[in-house]
C-alpha cells in the first residue's frame, strides 16, 4: 500500500463525517424554514439539533467502516462505493430512529428524517467524488500512481499494458515486463526473471503481476519471497483452475477436513434471488418498454421482408430453447451461418456483415435487437445477466473447455458485453463468462446492469 493511497482512504473519514453534519444541517433549514408542510408543536432549537447530529455522526461511521467503506487493501469504488453509501446511511437512519423511539426523545418532526436520509446521501457522494477527482487528477502528474510491471507476456498483458498507457487516471504506470526472451516491441523488455530477482526492486516498481501460468512452482515462490521482502505487492492473473479454486469451502468429516468445490455461489438462495429479479426485472421492463417494441416492430416490418421477430434455437443450461430478438439481417441470413463459422471462425462478429439490413444496423448499434429476449427471461429461459446464449452450430466447435460456459442460464447481459464486446476474441469471452460463473453475487448484477446501459449508450463494441 502506498503512502499516497492510504492517505486518500484515511481522508475519507473526516471528509464523511463532514459531509454529514452538513446534510443534517441542510435538513434542518429546509424543515424549518422553507417547508410547506407545517412543524406540528415546537422546533428543537439548532443548537439542540446540531448536538443530536454530532452524536449520531460516530455511529454512522462505525456502519460506515463495518460496509467496508474505509477498507484500505480492497477499497470500493465506482458503483460498488455508491451502494456502500446507500446502505450505510439507510442503515445510519434505521439507528436513528430506533434511538429516538427508545429513549422516547420528542422529536419535532418525522419528515426531517427522509430529508436527512435524502441530504446526507447527497453530501457524503460529492464528498467522496470530490476526493477521487483530486486522486485522479494527480495521477495525471506521477503522484501516488503505482509503477507496474508484468512477468510473462501474451495478449491479455498487451490489452493490460495499453489500458493503463491509455488511461492514466486508474493510477498505473506500466514500466515492462520480465520475460525468458523479448516478445512485444512496442514495450519496454527489462531482462529475465533471474535478472528481475537481483534488483532492488522496491527502488524500481511497486507492483509484479505474474501472468505466465507455465512457470514452475518453486520459482513462483522465489518471486513471492523477493516481492515479499522488497515490500513489492504481487498479484496473478489465473489459470481456468485457478479461476475455480477460488470458490472452495472446507468441510469435516469424521474429523478430517475436507475442501469441497463449489462450481458457482449460484446456487441455493442464489439462485431462487436471481429468479426473483429476473421475473420482477423483465415484467417490469416489458410493460414500461411496450411502446418502444411496438415502434420498432413497425420500423422493421415497413422497411424489409419477413417477420418482426427472429425466432431461433439456442443453447441453454438445460437444453436448448427458442431465443427471441428484433430480426436485423435479411430474410433466410441464418442460412449462411454454417459457412461463415467456416470461414470467420466460432463466435465471430463482423463490422460490415453484408447479410444485416439498414435498420438492423441501429438495432444492433443501440443494442435494440435484443429487448424480445425479456420475454425468454419472464419464461426462465434466460436470465437479465449471464453469458451469450450460444446457437447450436457454436456449441458443435467447442472444446471441453468451452463448454464450461453452458453451466448457468445465458443472460440478455453479461461481464463480455461490458468489457469490450464483439472486440474481444472467443478465448477472452470465455474467460469472462467463467469469471462470472465462478463469482457471481447479487451486486455482480446489479454493477453489470448498471454497466450495460452506459456502454450501450456509448455503443462500445457493438456491430
Amino acid at each position: 500500500m502506498k503512502r499516497s493511497e492510504l492517505l486518500f482512504n484515511v481522508i475519507l473519514l473526516p471528509v464523511d463525517a463532514i459531509m454529514i453534519l452538513l446534510g443534517f444541517v441542510v435538513a434542518y433549514f429546509l424543515r424549518a424554514n422553507w417547508d410547506f408542510v407545517p412543524v406540528k408543536g415546537s422546533i428543537w432549537s439548532f443548537d439542540h439539533y446540531i448536538s443530536f447530529g454530532l452524536t449520531m455522526i460516530p455511529i454512522w461511521i462505525i456502519i460506515f467502516a463495518l460496509e467496508g467503506l474505509y477498507n484500505i487493501k480492497n477499497a470500493r469504488k465506482g458503483f460498488g462505493e455508491f451502494a456502500g453509501m446507500i446502505m450505510g446511511i439507510s442503515t445510519g437512519i434505521m439507528i436513528t430512529v430506533i434511538w429516538l423511539f427508545f429513549s422516547q426523545t420528542e422529536f419535532f418532526s418525522r419528515l426531517i428524517v427522509i430529508y436527512i436520509w435524502v441530504s446526507c446521501l447527497l453530501f457524503a457522494v460529492a464528498g467522496r467524488i470530490a476526493v477521487r477527482l483530486i486522486q485522479r487528477f494527480l495521477y495525471q502528474f506521477g503522484f501516488g500512481t503505482r509503477r507496474v510491471v508484468f512477468i510473462g507476456w501474451d495478449n491479455q498483458i498487451s490489452d493490460m499494458a495499453k489500458m493503463m498507457r491509455k488511461n492514466k487516471f486508474k493510477g498505473y504506470k506500466f514500466i515492462g515486463y520480465f520475460n525468458e526472451r523479448s516478445l512485444a516491441n512496442d514495450y519496454k523488455y527489462l531482462g529475465t526473471i533471474s535478472e528481475m530477482l537481483k534488483l532492488n526492486g522496491k527502488e524500481t516498481f511497486d507492483e509484479v503481476i505474474l501472468s505466465d501460468s507455465n512457470i514452475a512452482e518453486d520459482k513462483k515462490e522465489e518471486i513471492v519471497n523477493y516481492c515479499n521482502d522488497n515490500k513489492i505487492i504481487f498479484k496473478l492473473i489465473p489459470n481456468a483452475y485457478e479461476m475455480k479454486a477460488s470458490n472452495i469451502s472446507v468441510l469435516t468429516m469424521g474429523g478430517i477436513p475436507v475442501l469441497e468445490y463449489s462450481r458457482t455461489p449460484l446456487s441455493g438462495w442464489g439462485k431462487v434471488i436471481k429468479r426473483l429479479i429476473d421475473l420482477v426485472g423483465s415484467s417490469v421492463a416489458i410493460i414500461i418498454l411496450s411502446p418502444v417494441l411496438l415502434v420498432i416492430s413497425l420500423l422493421i416490418k415497413s422497411s424489409s421482408k419477413g417477420p418482426v421477430l427472429f425466432c431461433q434455437s439456442r443453447v441453454g443450461r438445460n437444453g436448448n430453447f427458442i431465443c427471441y430478438k428484433f430480426r436485423s439481417m435479411k430474410e433466410g441470413a441464418d442460412k449462411e451461418h454454417e459457412e461463415y463459422i467456416k470461414k470467420y471462425g466460432n463466435m465471430f462478429k463482423l463490422k460490415d456483415d453484408p447479410r444485416v439490413t439498414s435498420i438492423g444496423k441501429f438495432l444492433r448499434k443501440t443494442s435494440l435487437d435484443e429487448l424480445p429476449q425479456l420475454f425468454n427471461v419472464f419464461l426462465g429461459n434466460m436470465s437479465l445477466v449471464g453469458p451469450r446464449p450460444p446457437m447450436v452450430e457454436e456449441v458443435k466447435y467447442y472444446t471441453k473447455w468451452q463448454r464450461q460456459r453452458l453451466g448457468i442460464k445465458p443472460g440478455i447481459t453479461g461481464l463480455w458485453q461490458v468489457s469490450g464486446r464483439s472486440d474481444l476474441n472467443f478465448d477472452e469471452w470465455v474467460k469472462l463468462d467463467l469469471y462470472y460463473i465462478e463469482n457471481w453475487s447479487l451486486w455482480f448484477d446489479i454493477k453489470l446492469l448498471f454497466k450495460t446501459l452506459w456502454v450501450v449508450i456509448a455503443g462500445k463494441g457493438a456491430y
